[in-house]
């Protein structure tokens, strides 16, 4: 039995056909997925801006009506709005004071769940093989 294989140039051919196809096929699967995760992030992005935009919105108008009764109940023009105010600057000073632990929290919380993403990613694409 003869061990010994000889390269033709029709094999290194092939093989270097095919190494530039998987290369190719590779590239391709490397900006599907690149793409898959910035509309994943986009879409992200958007859904907070649209949730902060109408939080904002309730509370603004939750503001407006608990400083007119505020100035009902007072009898009063402008009290039930500097109330508000006092309040929203109290909030102001104690986001400002926690701001470190509040951060931190945060980025923890974005980093374990983008981490936990990717396992389920590795995962599905495992179990499709």
């Amino acid at each position: 039995m003869n061990l010994k294989h000889t390269f033709s140039s029709e094999h290194l051919e092939k093989i270097s056909e095919l190494l530039i196809k998987y290369l190719e096929i590779r590239t391709e699967l490397i900006k599907i997925q690149l793409k898959e995760q910035i509309a994943r992030v986009i879409s992200q992005l958007i859904l907070v801006f649209i949730l902060l935009l109408f939080s904002f919105l309730i509370i603004l108008m939750a503001s407006f009506a608990i400083s007119m009764y505020l100035n009902y109940l007072l009898d009063s023009l402008y009290l039930g709005y500097v109330i508000c105010a006092g309040f929203y600057v109290l909030i102001l000073i104690l986001l400002t004071i926690n701001r470190k632990k509040i951060i931190r929290k945060i980025v923890l919380t974005v980093i374990e769940e983008e981490h936990e993403d990717s396992e389920l990613n590795k995962k599905s694409y495992a179990s499709e093989k």
